[in-house]
């Protein structure tokens, strides 16, 4: 599926199941919030995440994913992927493992609320590191502040 067009989010929630970038420019808007009920991929195009993504299943990007200092990513499905890259927030909840599929810096807060963020080998660099419940697993680094 390629996308033509840039598409820009400005509305306060939306809601979804799998979804697919393929070519397009997504804009999430400060203040919009995505429910994604399965697998947000960006393939071949750019997100550019002002707002907070909530999301059930993976989280996987193969190209530009741009994460504003107002930006979230909520990982609060069962057992996950996130790809490695550059976030300000990310909350590691729900059940299972959220397992790094490359290393994974965090400019704001990682807050670990329940269940495992498998490091698989990749190093996570952290600004502030939140533990409320949630473990670490896996090979791998952990560089920043407790």
């Amino acid at each position: 599926m390629k996308n033509l067009l840039s598409y820009i989010i400005l509305f306060s929630s939306i809601s979804g199941a799998d979804f697919s970038n393929d070519g397009a420019t997504l804009t999430i808007s400060a203040g919009t919030t995505i429910s994604a009920n399965g697998t947000l991929e960006n393939s071949n195009g750019t997100v550019n995440n002002n707002g907070i993504i909530q999301i059930t299943g993976n989280l996987l990007s193969d190209d530009v994913f741009n994460s504003g200092i107002q930006s979230s990513i909520n990982l609060v499905g069962n057992d996950q992927f996130i790809s490695g890259g550059i976030y300000n927030d990310l909350t590691v909840s729900g059940a299972g493992v959220k397992s790094m599929t490359g290393d994974i810096t965090v400019n704001g807060n990682l807050t670990l609320t329940s269940g495992t963020l498998n490091l698989n080998g990749y190093e996570l660099t952290v600004e502030n590191i939140i533990h409320n419940g949630g473990s670490f697993s896996g090979d791998g680094s952990i560089e920043g502040s407790p």
